[in-house]
């Protein structure tokens, strides 16, 4: 039974680049799991979750056990008369297999050398976990799921960036034999440097080896949040990242990044009054000409998020956009990520004004943007502002409004939208403390990078709802940003809070 497919890609960082992400930044963390409430407790708080399945298969429950994923008795490609993989599905679970009735199996076909798009996937698995899907020749990596419970990929690997790859031609298949998903431990590590300049370097070292070129970086004051809040999407849907400078020096371990990254382009976003021009003669010598450096502003920060999001996206078009009030940080951290996973940028409004400036009314309206998100709740942007936006925009459908009490779960309702109702089911996850910007935005284009949402917590602890939302995702992997002065090692040991 084929489904109508969301349209997400996953790109690939290089493996070198991912042994550094999860072994060898800052000071790493040993996988752990808090467990603050009985299960009982524990699945009553994750089954209330509004985008859970009603059926109690389908519903997430999360169990911290060792996690082996194997599979057992495939066999060599044969001769067929079509491209088909087929199988058995089963779930260990306390050392019991049985066969998977609900599962999901997703097919990600390589569109090119850096990225794999989503082509089929099937909840079609017989009553003893058989399976058979007829798809496109192509090389693949495939996913296996069952019961939203545990998630591995073919010849038990364990995220999809070291996944290997089945190539599929007309007239070959593969039987799988046996697939053995079991759940798994949320493990933590920790991206983090001295300051916050090391942080955003440690960061940018676990999405690039060096290999290759940095296809693009943003440059933004990193003792401001303003300019780059629109920056973070805007580098991720290029494939590049965001360092933060100061505003008359770039501190030499960005400066050591840099030249590591050798950047075929650089942005800078912001006016001389945030990066002086003495910063910006000092940026040209990292790229071959001073035709690949650029200034991208405004004359405030409103003015300069719809610059960047022009420069970004005016050729390429959005898929959506995410409404944060400039004021402040928090609901447009978390929305970076979320817009990236959905093809989409983050653009500032006044959210304390009852009406839109004409500027991002032609904006708006010249992206024709089907999907419109409001990021936080009226106290973040108020009704009538909502009100305008849904005036100016072209979708027939109002903006939806992502909201929650106060920013943590605001970014829990945004990251929901954008990863859970689409069945994203990333392999990472970020976390960012809640009451700090400098960690955040450099972490925002690295998630995006790996498909991985970004979330909030208090420097002490870990959010229950957050570990219950992780839960759900599957997710194998937390990374921690920033060191134990911005989030406690408790935050990865517990309790919840």
């Amino acid at each position: 039974m084929s489904h109508s497919l969301p349209p997400f890609r996953r790109l690939i960082a290089s493996a070198a680049a991912l042994a550094v992400a999860l072994c060898a930044l800052g000071a790493g963390i040993a996988p752990a799991v808090a467990e603050p409430v009985s299960p009982q407790e524990r699945e009553q708080e994750i089954t209330s979750s509004d985008w859970w399945p009603a059926d109690p298969d389908a519903r997430r429950i999360f169990d911290p056990v060792s996690a082996n994923h194997r599979e057992e008795g495939g066999t060599p490609l044969t001769s067929a008369a079509s491209p088909t993989v087929s199988g058995v599905l089963t779930l260990l679970r306390f050392g019991t297999t049985r066969p998977v009735e609900f599962g999901l199996i997703r097919f990600w076909r390589k569109a090119d050398a850096g990225s794999f798009e989503l082509v089929y996937q099937t909840f079609d698995i017989g009553n003893n976990g058989e399976f058979s899907a007829s798809v496109p020749a192509g090389v693949y990596r495939i996913e296996f799921i069952g019961y939203r419970t545990a998630r591995t990929y073919w010849q038990n690997q364990p995220n999809f960036f070291v996944a290997d790859e089945l190539v599929l031609s007309d007239d070959m298949s593969q039987d799988l034999g046996t697939v053995v998903v079991e759940p798994n431990e949320l493990g933590f590590n920790r991206i983090s440097g001295n300051d916050r300049f090391a942080t955003a370097a440690a960061l940018t070292t676990s999405l690039f080896d060096g290999s290759s070129r940095a296809p693009v970086i943003y440059i933004a004051d990193g003792l401001s949040f303003a300019d780059a809040l629109s920056a973070g999407p805007a580098a991720a849907a290029q494939g590049g990242a965001l360092l933060p400078v100061l505003t008359n020096g770039i501190p030499q371990v960005i400066r050591n990044e840099l030249a590591r990254l050798n950047p075929e382009r650089i942005v800078i976003v912001g006016g001389t009054g945030a990066i002086s021009t003495a910063v910006e003669i000092q940026l040209a010598s990292y790229v071959d000409s001073p035709n690949d450096i650029d200034r991208v502003s405004g004359p405030d920060r409103y003015a300069t998020s719809r610059a960047i999001v022009l420069d970004a996206f005016g050729e390429s078009g959005l898929n959506a956009i995410f409404f944060a009030t400039g004021r402040n940080f928090p609901d447009a951290l978390a929305a970076g990520p979320a817009a990236a996973n959905l093809g989409g940028a983050v653009l500032l409004v006044d959210g304390a004004m009852t009406s839109l400036p004409s500027a991002t009314q032609t904006l708006i309206g010249s992206f024709g943007v089907a999907d419109t998100y409001i990021a936080g709740g009226d106290g973040a942007i108020r009704p009538e502002l909502e009100q305008a936006i849904n005036d100016a925009s072209a979708s027939a459908q109002p903006a939806l409004r992502l909201s929650g009490d106060n920013r943590i779960e605001t970014a829990n309702r945004i990251n929901a939208q954008a990863f859970a109702m689409n069945q994203t089911y990333p392999d990472f996850a970020f976390l960012a403390n809640s009451n700090g910007f400098a960690d955040a935005l450099a972490a925002g284009p690295v998630a995006a990078a790996f498909g991985a949402p970004l979330y909030l917590t208090t420097e002490s602890c870990l959010n229950a709802q957050v570990y219950y939302d992780l839960a759900g995702l599957i997710v194998s992997e937390l990374f921690l940003v920033g060191g134990a002065g911005v989030l406690r090692d408790d935050v990865a040991f517990g309790p919840l809070c």
